[in-house]
């Protein structure tokens, strides 16, 4: 039987009285309560990484109504294709590249734009 977490695509929700949705979407897609994650925000604030890690969920992971639509294309559509090949939600594969990025000081746009280059773009509807 797969598990519930797996099944769930990492996206922001846009609510009133929050700054991007994250923490609400979190929520939803780990099934608990959005007070116990804004919690855990505020501590990892508190601990100096919750800065940048908020800044790279709401970056990496589509709006609400965007993952709805289909929308998942932000630069040249990498990820996009990199997650459909995979098998993975867009914003897990988003972030990943982010991170790399981060990790890497910047040279893995390297591999970002032989990425571009090499796959096939995605089909604009």
């Amino acid at each position: 039987m797969p598990s519930m977490i797996a099944q769930t695509k990492p996206e922001f929700i846009r609510q009133p009285g929050v700054i991007a949705g994250v923490a609400a979407g979190m929520a939803r897609d780990f099934q608990l309560d959005v007070v116990l994650v804004r919690i855990v925000w505020i501590a990892a604030f508190c601990l100096g990484v919750g800065i940048l890690a908020y800044a790279l969920c709401w970056i990496a992971f589509p709006k609400a109504s965007d993952s709805d639509a289909g929308q998942h294309k932000r630069i040249s559509g990498v990820c996009l294709e990199v997650a459909k090949r995979s098998g993975q939600p867009v914003g897990v594969i988003r972030l990943a590249a982010l991170c790399l990025l981060l990790a890497s000081g910047g040279s893995a746009i390297i591999g970002y734009v032989l990425a571009m280059l090499i796959l096939p773009s995605p089909a604009v509807k």
